[in-house]
């Protein structure tokens, strides 16, 4: 009953997890531009790795789990869920 109990608690914390990056990433736009300059670097640092500019084009790799979310945006499979 223990190890049933901490699944619970695992899969309710993750539901919260991910909803709450959910609605991070629904409102990043909005939080970006009405930030101020330190909110907008930790905000860039939480999504992005290894951000850089070549030029004037943005070269970047996601963290967890944004670059998930990217690819499942780019599935069509996955877009019905």
């Amino acid at each position: 009953m223990e190890k049933i109990k901490q699944h619970d608690n695992a899969d309710e914390k993750f539901y919260i997890t991910a909803n709450a990056i959910l609605l991070l990433a629904k409102r990043a736009l909005e939080i970006f531009e009405n930030s101020e300059m330190t909110e907008k670097r930790a905000l860039l640092n939480f999504v992005f790795q290894n951000l850089e500019l070549n030029g004037r084009k943005p070269v970047f790799m996601l963290k967890k789990p944004f670059d998930d979310m990217l690819a499942f945006g780019k599935c069509s499979l996955m877009l019905r869920w």
